[in-house]
């Protein structure tokens, strides 16, 4: 939400002063507003990970799109270029942090992103309209995307361990700054 809040103050600031604005400058304003308010936030794990998956979205999701085949259908496409996108920027903290990544997040994020919509969708609808069959469907659809995630999280082999030291650290850091 913070992110959201600043991320929008420079979109509005940027309206306001007739500026053009991007999303690499967006993300950066965002991030510096966030670090005057709290210089500790630079510490917490959810505020690195969430920038450097964002900052991968920005810098990757366009190239690794067009790489992908074409034959793919067009949503298929987009949903594996910003989940690459992502993983690709999280790498180097995802070592760092935890000493592990994960083999099939691209495969369980690719039906989550499909599903969250569905959810989104039939649960607010359900809200509004409190009518039953839509509670069920959303219901549904929350079991097939926790029983997917589990299934994605319980498969063998599917997070690599590594050990946190100078070489992996720094074997990573390059792949990920190569790659952004």
């Amino acid at each position: 939400p913070l992110r959201n809040r600043a991320a929008y103050r420079r979109h509005t600031l940027a309206d306001t002063l007739l500026i053009e604005s991007d999303s690499l400058t967006n993300l950066s304003v965002a991030a510096l507003i966030l670090i005057i308010q709290n210089p500790n936030c630079i510490y917490d794990i959810g505020f690195v990970m969430s920038f450097t998956a964002t900052l991968g979205i920005i810098c990757l999701s366009g190239e690794i799109y067009k790489i992908l085949p074409q034959k793919m259908p067009n949503f298929l496409r987009e949903s594996f270029s910003v989940t690459i996108s992502a993983q690709i920027g999280t790498l180097f903290f995802s070592v760092f942090y935890f000493g592990k990544i994960s083999l099939f997040a691209v495969i369980g994020n690719l039906l989550v992103g499909i599903l969250l919509p569905a959810i989104y969708l039939f649960g607010i609808l359900a809200l509004i309209t409190t009518l039953t069959p839509l509670i069920w469907i959303s219901e549904v659809i929350i079991l097939m995307f926790r029983h997917w995630v589990s299934f994605c999280a319980n498969l063998p082999g599917q997070l690599q361990q590594f050990p946190v030291n100078s070489a992996v650290l720094t074997g990573s850091f390059i792949f990920t700054v190569a790659f952004v």
